[in-house]
């Protein structure tokens, strides 16, 4: 799994900033934005393998970034939500989301589902 990056997406710094801790000691390389656009922009200049969004950021939803990124980069993605409803979640399976996983999320249950969607 080493040298796998990832890009965590979500407005909760707190949450990103301990996902990054906990996925950099299981040796991946790991990259954060807060927003969006600044998902976006760092898919401008790296390559992830996977990303990590949240369904509700502060200047649009997961599922938009994601159809914006898929069309720049063919990456896996995980979608991480405290909002999901059963149409969301079918729209974002429809996106090619490996999995959809409801906060709050234990380290074990994070692991476990970036292991799956880069295996």
């Amino acid at each position: 799994m080493k040298n796998k990056w990832i890009l965590l997406v979500d407005d909760d710094e707190g949450l990103v900033s301990t996902f990054k801790t906990i996925l950099e000691a299981e040796g991946y390389h790991v990259d954060i934005a807060t927003t969006g656009r600044g998902a976006l922009q760092k898919c401008e200049d790296t390559v992830f393998d996977l990303v990590v969004l949240d369904f509700m950021l502060p200047d649009m939803r997961g599922d938009e970034v994601l159809r914006c990124l898929k069309i720049r980069r063919r990456m896996k993605a995980l979608l991480i939500t405290g909002y999901s409803t059963f149409k969301d979640s079918i729209d974002a399976l429809s996106l090619g989301i490996s999995e959809i996983l409801l906060k709050p999320i234990s380290p074990e249950e994070l692991l476990r589902a970036v292991g799956e969607a880069l295996s």
